[in-house]
């Protein structure tokens, strides 16, 4: 089932085929059989969320903005999003930074689900990213940056909500900013940075040139 879910959830990134998937309402589908058939475990929690994914990519942005994603689904890629940084599995499965980056942008588009992401730890994990974010010599550095850059473009998504300064400030994310702002790993990620800095009321240290 899992299997099935995940190859349905690529299916709907393809732009050439969302059209026909959206009009045959394959994701309809498979949410109503699935709600027939829940149960308590990690391995549910993932489809569930992975089929949000699939349904969400089917959406237009209108759509997305007004979407009020499930709870559990929500609750579900925060805590995957802390298991991707640690190296745990989850539901059998190692999720891949990427991944989780990419379902929580596909959620965040809507303002009750942003509410929800931080209501639910979201930030806790994000800020993980950012403290343990460290250049790989033995890996290729784009997809490095990128997940570095999309972790820092969510925060910036998030910072808006109620609550989110509060935590940022309790997370001391300030520090870590500063930290990226001084390395300058990629211009994308200082200048989000910098702008998360001014949004928090942070003294920034660190060089503009």
């Amino acid at each position: 089932r899992s299997k099935g879910v995940g190859a349905l959830n690529h299916l709907c990134r393809q732009p050439g085929l969302r059209r026909v998937l959206k009009a045959s309402q394959i994701a309809e589908r498979a949410a109503a059989v699935s709600a027939q058939d829940r149960e308590p475990t990690q391995e549910f929690a993932l489809f569930q969320m992975t089929l949000s994914c699939a349904a969400a990519s089917l959406m237009t942005r209108f759509e997305k903005k007004h979407w009020a994603t499930e709870r559990e689904v929500l609750a579900t890629a925060s805590h995957l999003l802390r298991c991707c940084v640690r190296g745990e599995p989850f539901g059998g499965v190692t999720a891949t930074l990427h991944s989780v980056l990419e379902a929580l942008r596909l959620f965040s588009v809507s303002d009750a689900n942003r509410q929800g992401l931080v209501e639910l730890g979201v930030l806790d994990g994000l800020a993980e990213v950012l403290g343990t974010w460290l250049e790989d010599p033995r890996k290729p550095l784009h997809p490095q940056l990128l997940g570095l850059e999309r972790t820092l473009g969510l925060v910036v998504l998030l910072s808006s909500v109620r609550g989110c300064k509060r935590r940022l400030k309790e997370l001391e994310v300030a520090e870590l900013l500063q930290g990226i702002v001084q390395s300058k790993p990629s211009n994308l990620s200082v200048t989000r940075s910098r702008r998360l800095l001014r949004d928090l009321g942070g003294a920034e240290h660190a060089s503009e040139s």
